[in-house]
C-alpha cells in the first residue's frame, strides 16, 4: 500500500501480484459457480475447465476485481493513516491486457482529503438578549388567521336551505 498525499486528494495506491490476481480470480470462480449450469452437469458443481471453455476465464474479471478491491479497501483503515469523509473513487486498470500482466497491475482509490477548518474569534463576543415575550393579542391574532385560512364558503345541505328559483 503506497500512500501519495496531495492537496486536495489522497490516493492509496495497491499493487497487486499477478498470484494475488489468480487467487482472486479462483474466488470469483466459487462465487458465481453457484448459479450456473452446463449440460452434464448440475447446478453449482460445473468444473472450472468447462466453465473457461464455454464463458471464458474474462468472464470472471469483473467479480475478481471486485473482490480485491474489497479486500484492499478494508486495509486503508486498519492503521488509521487514512480517513474519509465523503465517497472514495476506484481508479482501476483500463483494459484487460492490465489485468493480465504477467507482472501484475496496480489500481487505487482516490480519497478526498478532510478540509482545513480555521476557526475565527468567538471568544468574547457579545450577544444580546432578545425578547420573546408573547402577549394575549399576539395569540389572539395568530388563531384568527389559522382559523381564518381554512373556512370555505359554501351552501350548506338539508331541508333548511333556501333555493333560488
Amino acid at each position: 500500500m503506497e500512500i501519495i498525499r496531495e492537496k486536495k486528494y489522497t490516493f492509496v495506491k495497491f499493487e497487486i501480484s499477478a498470484a494475488e490476481w489468480s487467487s482472486s480470480i479462483d474466488k470469483a470462480f466459487e462465487i458465481v459457480k453457484k448459479d450456473i449450469s452446463s449440460k452434464g452437469f448440475r447446478k453449482g458443481h460445473v468444473p472450472r475447465s468447462v466453465y473457461d471453455k464455454q464463458y471464458g476465464v474474462q468472464s470472471l474479471y469483473d467479480k475478481a476485481l471486485e473482490i480485491l478491491a474489497d479486500e484492499k479497501y478494508s486495509l486503508m483503515f486498519e492503521d488509521g493513516s487514512v480517513e474519509i469523509f465523503s465517497t472514495v473513487d476506484f481508479e482501476g486498470p483500463k483494459n484487460i491486457e492490465d489485468l493480465e500482466n504477467p507482472n501484475g497491475f496496480s489500481f487505487s482509490f482516490k480519497v478526498e482529503n478532510m478540509p482545513e477548518v480555521v476557526l475565527g474569534e468567538y471568544k468574547g463576543l457579545v450577544v444580546n438578549k432578545q425578547d420573546n415575550s408573547v402577549s394575549e393579542h399576539d395569540i389572539e391574532h395568530s388563531l384568527y388567521h389559522l382559523v381564518e385560512k381554512d373556512v370555505v364558503e359554501q351552501p350548506k345541505e338539508g331541508e333548511n336551505v333556501l333555493l333560488e328559483n
